[in-house]
């Protein structure tokens, strides 16, 4: 098994040897051709417009084709299918198609990938053994890599919907007072406002133009937004298109209750700013002094990989470092609730 699995490896090692080499021929060709380019050029007559597509073009088509062809493959699994659809809530078109999710995964199979080829590019030169568990852990740490981004992303932009979502309410408050309907104070925000309380508006807007009750269309935008603003918003609207009543006086009292929640939080952060630092700080020492002992000596925490006390006790010691954030973060975050 072991010496299958070294020609496996030194067969991939000569296959990524073979791609680096036509690699630097290609960036070669491409340096010999702007060297000759800058120097008959300006003994040439010069083109009125330059239609051609740069290199990073041609890497970004061939990349989208490759993509493309990938998704069409993949979208006929139906657990994949199921899978990719986690990553509707990430896109920031109003309709999202089958094939614009499959193109998530596929992407996050291409990052997979291409650790793999910069770890056996490493090793390449470096004469090192590759591990069948270690290619393994490697890919995954590159499929999933793109859920990681994703997730901080979407948590900034649940901030900055957050915190937009008073303007939003105050636009929408200032339509009703002029008479608009609720479907032009939707148009209106979208329109009036930017960043991604508009995107989200914008996606309102359309399924309300495909015909979906608005009872739906306002639990969507909850689901979707997922906090106390949204929720208090889409249930008012829900409430008055059901049944009627004065919208401008019961968003009147929805924009009094929410700006007193933001006023609250406001003073609840910078009451608890100093505990939030002391809570970071605390976080981030264990980790410095991780890459400090890595850099001293690397040596130090191979026991921790090679043996299986070692193996234990690391995962007995990012349990409890796991728990201690969770912990520590349950007992200075306070969430406001009104």
């Amino acid at each position: 098994m072991s010496s299958a699995l070294d020609i496996i490896v030194f067969i991939i090692q000569v296959l990524t040897g073979f791609v680096l080499l036509y690699g630097i021929y290609r960036v070669y060709k491409f340096y010999r051709s702007y060297v000759f380019d800058k120097r008959f050029g300006p003994y040439s007559v010069e083109l009125l417009e330059d239609d051609s597509d740069s290199l990073f073009d041609n890497i970004s088509y061939f990349y989208k084709g490759i993509r493309n062809k990938l998704s069409n493959v993949l979208i006929k699994s139906k657990l994949l299918l199921d899978y990719s659809k986690k990553y509707e809530k990430y896109s920031t078109k109003s309709r999202v198609s089958s094939i614009d999710l499959m193109n998530f995964i596929s992407t996050k199979i291409f990052i997979g990938l291409l650790c793999l080829f910069l770890l056996i590019f490493s090793c390449l030169f470096k004469y090192v053994k590759l591990d069948l568990y270690l290619l393994l852990l490697v890919f995954l740490l590159g499929f999933f890599g793109l859920d990681i981004y994703l997730m901080i992303m979407d948590k900034v932009k649940m901030n900055r919907i957050e915190k937009d979502m008073g303007k939003a309410i105050v636009v929408m408050n200032n339509a009703f007072k002029s008479g608009y309907s609720i479907m032009q104070a939707i148009y209106l925000v979208y329109t009036e406002l930017d960043g991604p309380i508009s995107v989200e508006f914008k996606k309102m807007y359309m399924d309300i133009t495909f015909g979906l009750n608005m009872e739906v269309v306002f639990k969507r935008f909850s689901e979707r937004v997922n906090c106390v603003e949204a929720s208090y918003m889409s249930t008012s609207l829900a409430v008055l298109n059901k049944t009627g009543g004065n919208i401008v006086q019961v968003f009147n009292s929805v924009e009094r209750s929410l700006m007193t929640r933001k006023k609250l939080k406001d003073e609840l952060d910078s009451v608890s700013a100093s505990a939030r630092a002391v809570f970071k700080i605390l976080v981030c020492i264990p980790l410095v002094l991780i890459l400090m002992l890595l850099v001293l000596n690397p040596a130090y925490f191979v026991p921790l990989f090679t043996t299986p006390i070692g193996i234990l006790c690391l995962l007995l010691s990012i349990l409890i470092y796991i728990l201690y954030i969770f912990i520590i973060k349950k007992i200075v975050y306070v969430e406001v609730k009104l």
